[in-house]
């Protein structure tokens, strides 16, 4: 056995992993910076990963996938917002919403959190809550707290995002440069099972679990899901991917508001007796006076936000435990499939779709396309894309993904092509007029392409 595949098995055992096969290959193509960083190789590290915690955290983040952007499953942030503005109103004055995005990444979901609540409820209730985003990864928890994204970040999100909490920075980077939303989130570089326990017994309100347990040994799961419960206040919330495993029954119950089927409530007497050390803190806030901003109107695309934190009505998907018609095409069905292309099973999502290889439907070259795409697989995604285009050359979306598929591939002229042709349109669509999905708003979609076009001009 060659010491990538020592070191992978280790991480693996320690952090209740999955075994990939793709982790040898990580970690042989990481070693020459090993190297220079540490001075050691691969067959030198064995000797000292399970002795020196740097060494461990550094390889088990170079294993993690990483894979987020802003407002992904935006449902969510729904549900988020409406616990946030009920455990307010019954709090004291100098208690707090305390939040967990276990498993941050490079900080996405946390400062979506922080902007969903801003966005829906204002900066006095955003000062009154707490987010703690935490991950294995170094070099995710350091992009973090920079605060600095690439348009690949901002992927599928609404137009109103970026000039509202974002400013342009050095060469394409984004910075977000809302101070409030920054304050609300902080970061800690550590393993989600040493960082379960440390939490209070009941202090916490949200945890966001998402793409996350679907990596886990079903023991190790449930292990860190049970502990989530004891941290969970009593009708806390435990929100997962759409694809993750469900947590245990006894400990959470589906939320019956819920249409992803992928948020839980903390059930009633399920928590365990506290036994962990408590590093939970709450600390009076002064809350940040800062200069209006525009409020957006949705939280979604195409969609007008709800005046009060109730969640907005959504199509209802097929719960994942339940049997499932794979051909069943529902928003959520779709989202389920980019879910697993996002973790590289792309045959799985294909087949979640029922999406043939010689289709010549330009719907289904569409979602091809895009499940391609969400995979990173980016010469399959153009193919698939224009042939879309070359099927129904008059819609929008189809075109939107092909030149989003060719900004990714950095492919600059064919993709300023497509945002030019795409500007010329929709320039032309009325105002509020919906595009061929009967969905996403013209007007939204031509602040995404403009936004692209900025990269270009």
């Amino acid at each position: 056995m060659n010491a990538a595949r020592i070191i992978g098995a280790t991480i693996g055992r320690k952090l209740g992993l999955i075994p990939q096969d793709r982790w040898v290959a990580v970690l042989q193509r990481a070693e020459p910076e090993l190297v220079r960083r540490h001075g050691r190789g691969l067959e030198e590290l064995i000797a000292v990963i399970e002795s020196d915690a740097d060494v461990f955290l550094e390889l088990a983040g170079l294993l993690s996938v990483g894979e987020t952007y802003f407002l992904r499953h935006n449902g969510h942030f729904d549900l988020v917002v409406e616990r946030v503005a009920s455990r307010i109103a019954k709090l004291g004055r100098d208690e707090r919403v305390q939040i967990w995005s276990a498993g941050c990444s490079s900080g996405e979901e946390p400062y979506s959190i922080a902007i969903a609540i801003h966005a829906r409820l204002g900066q006095e209730a955003l000062s009154r809550v707490e987010i703690v985003g935490t991950d294995v990864d170094a070099r995710a928890i350091a992009k973090a707290e920079r605060a600095s994204f690439t348009p690949w970040s901002f992927r599928g999100a609404p137009p109103w995002l970026l000039p509202t909490y974002f400013t342009r920075s050095d060469g394409s980077l984004v910075s977000l440069s809302h101070e409030g939303v920054r304050r609300a989130v902080r970061f800690e570089r550590m393993p989600l099972a040493s960082r379960a326990p440390m939490f209070a017994a009941g202090s916490l309100d949200v945890v966001l679990f998402r793409n996350v347990a679907i990596y886990l040994l079903d023991e190790a799961r449930i292990e860190l899901q049970t502990e989530m419960r004891r941290a969970l206040c009593e009708g806390g919330l435990l929100i997962q991917g759409p694809s993750d495993p469900p947590p245990p029954g006894e400990h959470f119950a589906l939320k019956p508001s819920d249409t992803t089927y992928c948020c839980f409530e903390a059930a009633s007497g399920a928590a365990k007796a506290a036994g962990s050390r408590a590093v939970h803190r709450t600390s009076r806030r002064t809350p940040v006076h800062l200069a209006d901003t525009v409020r957006p109107s949705a939280l979604r695309l195409g969609r007008p936000a709800a005046l009060t934190p109730t969640p907005p009505r959504v199509p209802t998907p097929v719960p994942i435990a339940r049997p499932v018609v794979v051909t069943d095409r529902t928003a959520a069905r779709i989202e389920s499939a980019l879910g697993r292309a996002e973790r590289g099973d792309v045959d799985g999502a294909l087949l979640e779709l029922q999406l043939e290889t010689e289709a010549n439907d330009a719907e289904e070259r569409q979602l091809r396309g895009k499940i391609f795409l969400a995979a990173r697989r980016l010469p399959e995604a153009i193919d698939e894309l224009r042939s879309a285009v070359f099927l129904d050359p008059s819609s929008i979306l189809p075109r939107f993904w092909y030149a989003s598929a060719l900004h990714a591939a950095r492919r600059a002229r064919p993709a300023t092509a497509q945002l030019r042709e795409l500007l010329r349109r929709l320039e032309g669509h009325e105002d509020g007029a919906l595009v061929e999905d009967g969905e996403t708003s013209g007007a939204d979609l031509l602040g995404s392409v403009r936004f692209l076009l900025e990269a270009y001009e």
